[in-house]
């Protein structure tokens, strides 16, 4: 999305360039950002992951039903 809007600002000039050349963030995994009390916090599934001592791969399956 902010890289969509980046590049709508000026697309002619703003069209072939990369995330960095437009001056946004290298993009590495999802995040989700919050401003709370002044401060950003980022979340982001290895933040997640580590907390809760998980796989950080694929889709984890907390209950399987029996067969």
């Amino acid at each position: 999305r902010e890289f969509a809007l980046k590049v709508a600002e000026d697309p002619e000039n703003n069209k072939n360039k990369t995330r960095e050349e437009l001056g946004l963030k290298a993009f590495k995994e999802i995040e989700i950002r919050s401003g709370v009390s002044g401060s950003e916090i980022i979340l982001t599934q290895s933040n997640i992951v580590q907390l809760l001592g998980l796989p950080n791969k694929g889709v984890f399956r907390t209950f399987t039903p029996a067969s």
